[in-house]
């Protein structure tokens, strides 16, 4: 017993004084609107329920968040770094610390930087740059008009779990990042045919000054993004994104 406790003390320390020497940042946005809102039965042919709702005032948290991210100087150029961030509700607080965001561990140096965890796609951040409404979640307009073809979801503005990227140094301007998305499992479809759910995107970008130009390709394999259990062995989606700004 005596041991154990030595040895949980030495672990401890040891913890700790790795925790000093990171430089760990603790952020966040915390976002309320007031808004009143009515419901009018002839909005039936644009989806809507066709029952009327008379005029409610509702509080709404759009883009609330709290994140913890780090790095650590590991010598020679090298560093560990770290984030965690989450959504939060600021209305009401209904189920806290309710979704992961960006949350991964990563290296960082000279040659760029690698990351892995759950990742928002590269081309995402193309439709943030050319959306001229990014809405609370910083994509509003692309999104809905190209991040969705025939109400199918096609992946490239999504965060993916269990994904590993790596993005290049800047040259002048110039970037990539390459990122692929592990399916983790295999399983047969309802056809019987064996699927194994996983994508890979890749996209190059230049930003300098006040041109921006980026294209990126998504490919996703037997898989229907934007539904549970849309998986098919014969299904993929492929998407190029081309922006500029």
């Amino acid at each position: 017993m005596q041991k154990k406790i030595i040895a949980l003390a030495v672990a401890g320390l040891a913890s700790t004084a790795a925790f000093a020497q990171t430089n760990v940042t603790i952020y966040g946005v915390m976002d309320v609107g007031q808004a009143w809102v009515k419901g009018d039965a002839n909005s039936v042919a644009k989806g809507g329920t066709g029952v009327d709702q008379k005029t409610v005032g509702r509080l709404d948290t759009n883009s609330s968040l709290i994140g913890f991210k780090g790095v650590e100087d590991l010598g020679n150029g090298l560093k560990a770094v770290f984030q965690y961030e989450t959504n939060l509700r600021a209305d009401d607080n209904a189920g806290g610390l309710n979704g992961v965001r960006d949350s991964f561990v990563g290296l960082t140096g000279g040659f760029g930087t690698v990351v892995a965890g759950n990742l928002t796609h590269p081309m995402r951040s193309f439709g943030v740059k050319v959306d001229i409404m990014p809405g609370d979640a910083g994509l509003g307009t692309v999104n809905s008009v190209t991040g969705r073809i025939a109400g199918v979801n096609t992946g490239i503005d999504d965060r993916a779990a269990n994904a590993i990227a790596y993005v290049s140094p800047s040259f002048s301007g110039f970037s990539g990042t390459v990122a692929y998305v592990n399916g983790e499992q295999r399983a047969e479809d309802a056809s019987g045919s064996n699927y194994n759910v996983r994508a890979w995107q890749v996209a190059a970008q230049y930003d300098n000054g006040p041109l921006f130009v980026g294209v990126g390709y998504h490919r996703a394999y037997d898989w229907i993004p934007g539904g549970l259990n849309q998986r098919d062995s014969d299904a993929a989606a492929r998407v190029w994104r081309i922006a500029a700004a």
